[in-house]
């Protein structure tokens, strides 16, 4: 049990990852109200009190993209939100 323990993120590791991608999303315009902001918060929130991985995509209508989301839990895998235009 230790050792899974350490392979895996600590709740301060997701936070921390989350938090850096939803503010390189305000960076670049994309603003906290808007509803596919809130649902991708909402993934962060489940992700980083939870512990569970997570990979999907997101939606963003307004901003004609889709987000590429990949929420992983093991240590030296990074959470990515690839922000793509939408075909």
């Amino acid at each position: 049990m230790e050792q899974s323990k350490q392979q895996t993120k600590s709740t301060q590791e997701r936070l921390k990852e989350s938090i850096s991608i939803l503010k390189q999303l305000n960076d670049i315009g994309v603003h906290s109200t808007n509803p596919a902001y809130k649902e991708l918060s909402g993934r962060f929130n489940d992700w980083v009190r939870g512990g569970e991985a997570w990979t999907g995509d997101i939606e963003f209508p307004k901003y004609n993209r889709i987000a590429q989301v990949s929420l992983p839990v093991k240590l030296g895998r990074v959470a990515t939100c690839n922000f793509l235009v939408k075909h």
